[in-house]
């Protein structure tokens, strides 16, 4: 099995909450994350930990179904997931803390890939994952700066 752990980071002018808003509603994720073909909440739970619900990913190089569950949410501040599916663990935890220009956003990946072959791959996959994640909070600091608090 291969381990991929990444770490980036953000600055936007926009509030905390503001940032926190669009990572914690899935329609608006779905704006700066598109590779996300859909989601589907399962099973909600009060205050979002334990909920459980399901994600297709989808890019040039195929389609993905991933069960996903909620295992950390503290509003306005942070918010971690962990998905599995073909073999795959994907976990995320997003952070917005205030910054002098606004609102800091950290974000740590981790992914566990099945096989051998993993360990062969891991540098391409880390790549790929890394350059995704970057141009995702690229598409994120733009939609927030822009002042869109809409997703229709």
């Amino acid at each position: 099995m291969g381990l991929v752990r990444l770490q980036h980071s953000a600055v936007s002018r926009c509030a905390p909450d503001v940032v926190f808003g669009w990572i914690e509603d899935p329609e608006r994720v779905r704006l700066w994350q598109p590779d996300g073909a859909g989601a589907e909440v399962l099973r909600a739970e009060p205050g979002m930990v334990g909920t459980e619900f399901r994600e297709v990913l989808q890019d040039d190089r195929g389609r993905v179904e991933m069960r996903g569950r909620i295992t950390e949410f503290q509003p306005g501040t942070s918010m971690a997931v962990r998905l599995e599916g073909q073999g795959m663990t994907v976990t995320a935890r997003y952070e917005v803390s205030p910054h002098p220009a606004g609102t800091l956003l950290q974000v740590e990946q981790s992914l566990t890939l099945p096989g051998r072959a993993a360990r062969l791959l891991e540098p391409l996959i880390r790549h790929r994952v890394s350059a995704r994640a970057r141009a995702d909070l690229r598409r994120l600091k733009r939609l927030c700066e822009s002042g869109r608090q809409q997703t229709s």
